[in-house]
């Protein structure tokens, strides 16, 4: 493949790869989740609430202990983009978290850690996107913009 077809495919590529990081997530697997990382000491991870951290082993256990202290959550994107330069890719969206609970979605929405920001970057591994760097933070909803 080459041209706008090539970019067309690696990009579905990317977002196969971050759709099925998620899914992982969401039924609990580690093994698969951290899996989809790239072997390598300079991953890092941002979650929102605590430190970022790099490396793997850091981030492994960051990874593990997100998953197992939100067990039944589940994710829906929003304004997904992907850039593709290379064998790098920029996936950016809006991640809307829903926890197992008695909250309906829009009751949800209005919680400060139901809306993050997500940020990953993927590296090209053989024919595989593997996440490089990943990074949520909260979006501040109703918020007035000063003009000044």
């Amino acid at each position: 493949m080459s041209g706008a077809d090539g970019v067309s495919a690696r990009m579905r590529a990317v977002e196969e790869a971050h759709r099925a990081y998620y899914a992982a997530w969401e039924r609990g697997d580690t093994a698969a989740a951290t899996s989809l990382w790239v072997d390598s000491d300079d991953i890092s991870c941002t979650f929102p609430g605590v430190p970022g951290v790099i490396g793997r082993r850091a981030v492994f256990e960051q990874v593990v202990e997100g998953i197992v202290l939100t067990a039944g959550v589940q994710f829906i994107f929003e304004d997904l983009r992907i850039v593709v330069r290379g064998d790098v890719a920029r996936l950016t969206c809006v991640e809307n978290v829903l926890l197992p609970g008695t909250l309906s979605l829009a009751e949800m929405v209005d919680l400060p850690t139901s809306r993050l920001a997500v940020t990953s970057l993927f590296r090209a591994v053989g024919a595989d996107w593997r996440l490089w760097t990943h990074h949520a933070g909260p979006v501040m909803g109703d918020v007035e913009r000063r003009t000044e």
